[in-house]
Parts: C-alpha cells; structure tokens; sequence
C-alpha cells in the first residue's frame, strides 16, 4: 500500500476543514470591540499569505494567461462577501447558529447556482441531503436554540449566497489553472 504524502487528497480536505472550522472561533474570542471587517481582513490577509507559500513550495505561482475577468470579480466578490457577511451573521444569530445556516446553505445555493449559470444537475444524492438540510435549518428556527429572529439569519444566508457565487465563478477557472492558484489569485 502506497503511504500518503501530505499533499494528498485526504490531508488536504482535513486541513481545509481544520481552517474553515476556525471561522466561529475567531469571532468568539476576537478582542472586544474588533468588527467583523477587521476580522475578515486579517482573516483574507493570512489565508492568502498561506496559499502563497503553498503555491511557491508546490510550484504552482500564476502564469500569465487567461485570467478571465468576467469570472474573476464575481469570484473575489463572492469570497469577501461569504467571509464579510459569515462574521455579521455570526454577531447577530450567534457563532453556533450563525455557522449552521451558513454552512448548511451552502451546497443548496451552490447547486441552484450551478444549474443556473453552468447548466449542471445535482447527483441524485443532493436531493435527499437537501431536503434535509432544509428541514434542520427550519428546525433550527423554529426552536431548540431559542427565539431567532429571521432578519439575523439573512447575513448568515447572504454569506451562503456569497460562497456559491464564488464556487460557481471559481470552479470555471479551475478549468484552466490549479485551484490553489485561483484560490491564491482570488
């Protein structure tokens, strides 16, 4: 059996996770008094300052090329959204609740968007899992955690909207170059 090295599929999907999971955590013990702007900006600043050693040590820099700009600002727009609107969300519905809209909207507006815009049909898998993110979100209303007012949900939901718009832009430059490269170009 081959041993996995570090760069491999599995150790990077844990470490992704690893850094998403940190999105919460860094609302909840930020200083007091620091905006979700400030965290969003030292959060883009250190992802990005990663992925550029990454990319340098993996040889993986940008060449010059195709750089589309129709699918380049919707992607860096959806991305500073998703990370801008997440840390609003956060301080208006709480960490928990405010990560568990985000996150569980995401794969629905990232399929609506990707039938929409790339004419792409969600396996048949997504239809179940969908209808039961579904039913968890409108539980999650509903009760268990308290009384949620729905308008602190819409920057929660706004950041989910956010990130497909970055997935469905990305995933078309992708195509072309490596997708730590766009994601370090973004």
């Amino acid at each position: 059996m081959q041993k996995k090295s570090i760069g491999s599929g599995p150790f990077l999907v844990l470490a992704g996770a690893l850094c998403f999971s940190t999105s919460g955590l860094s609302q909840a013990i930020a200083p007091e008094g620091a905006s979700p702007y400030t965290i969003t900006a030292l959060r883009l600043f250190g992802g990005g300052c990663a992925l550029l050693l990454w990319c340098v040590w993996r040889r993986l820099l940008p060449r010059r090329g195709d750089w589309p700009f129709k699918y380049m600002l919707p992607a860096v727009l959806g991305l500073m959204g998703c990370t801008l609107f997440f840390f609003i969300g956060t301080a208006r519905a709480g960490v928990v609740v405010g990560t568990v809209a985000t996150i569980g909207s995401i794969p629905i507006m990232s399929a609506l968007l990707g039938m929409l815009f790339l004419g792409e049909r969600p396996a048949r898998a997504w239809y179940p899992a969908t209808g039961t993110a579904i039913l968890g979100l409108t539980l999650l209303q509903r009760g268990g955690v308290g009384a949620i007012d729905p308008l602190a949900l819409l920057p929660s939901l706004t950041a989910a909207f956010s990130y497909a718009i970055f997935m469905v832009s990305g995933k078309t430059l992708t195509r072309t170059h490596p997708p730590e490269t766009v994601q370090m170009v973004l």
